[in-house]
């Protein structure tokens, strides 16, 4: 609600302050077109009344706008969230299955290592005795 406040009044000030500084007297004309000839300019205006005030209204624009900035960069709105496309789809994969591709830990005791997967069975050809099985010896 601040931060739609802010660029509101920030959007305001930009239009004064273009608006002020168009109609800022370039070199000795300014405002005495606009009215059809100096003569007129000089009696609404003064001479050098015009440029004054909107010099002055032009600088208190100016610094309006300069403190506008730096607050609407300091106001966080909900869209200024930092995000990161990787975290969120860790999160999502995380979410899904937390151990998912870790080997199953061993049901019993502790553990004194990495789990090994077991030895892969060597491919025989026809006629061959399979090797006998070890088993460890009773003394």
């Amino acid at each position: 609600m601040l931060f739609t406040l802010l660029v509101l009044f920030y959007l305001i000030v930009c239009v004064a302050l273009i608006l002020a500084v168009l109609l800022q007297s370039g070199k000795g004309q300014g405002m005495a077109s606009a009215f059809g000839g100096s003569a007129v300019a000089g009696t609404v205006f003064g001479g050098r009344g015009a440029a004054t005030f909107l010099s002055k209204v032009t600088t208190i624009l100016a610094i309006l706008f300069m403190l506008l900035v730096l607050g609407l960069n300091l106001v966080p709105s909900s869209s200024q969230a930092p995000k990161s496309v990787i975290r969120e789809e860790a999160l999502k994969t995380q979410q899904e299955s937390p151990a998912k591709g870790l080997p199953a830990a061993p049901s019993g005791g502790k553990s004194t290592g990495p789990v090994t997967p077991p030895a892969k069975a060597q491919p025989q050809t026809p006629g061959q005795t399979p090797p006998p099985a070890s088993t460890p010896s009773k003394k």
